[in-house]
């Protein structure tokens, strides 16, 4: 199992997790901004977490709009798809998933990771709106 864990992570350009089943790094945006990706070796689930948090904090107040799409964004993991929420202790989204890596497929990590990116680039984009 492990090797499926290091293949995904040596798909995204790095060696090993630390010892506590964890991997982080930043992004640097062309606006100099930074996102921040982290990895997490589940190996109960035998799955790679992988979750990106934006640059932008969530304002204090939000629109009713913006929260009923984040809240149906919030499910998505339900569907398979791509979850967004708020850590505990953190102002900034993230975006989520969980990678199984049984049938892992060279490139997975590095396609799942170019999705959230995307994802977060999106929900950056809709913050400075979000407010009420």
């Amino acid at each position: 199992m492990n090797s499926e864990f290091d293949r995904a992570l040596q798909d995204l350009g790095f060696d090993s997790f630390n010892g506590k089943n964890f991997f982080d790094f930043g992004l640097q945006r062309d606006d100099k901004s930074t996102i921040a990706v982290n990895l997490f070796r589940d190996e109960q689930a035998a799955a790679l977490r992988i979750s990106v948090f934006g640059s932008k904090p969530v304002p204090a107040s939000v629109s009713n709009a913006f929260f009923r799409l984040f809240a149906a964004a919030a499910l998505e993991p339900l569907r398979g798809g791509i979850g967004v929420g708020i850590q505990e202790g953190n102002e900034h989204l993230c975006v989520f998933f969980t990678l199984p890596v049984k049938n892992y497929q060279p490139r997975d990590s590095v396609l799942v990771l170019e999705k959230l990116i995307a994802e977060i680039e999106k929900w950056d984009e809709l913050l400075p709106f979000a407010g009420s």
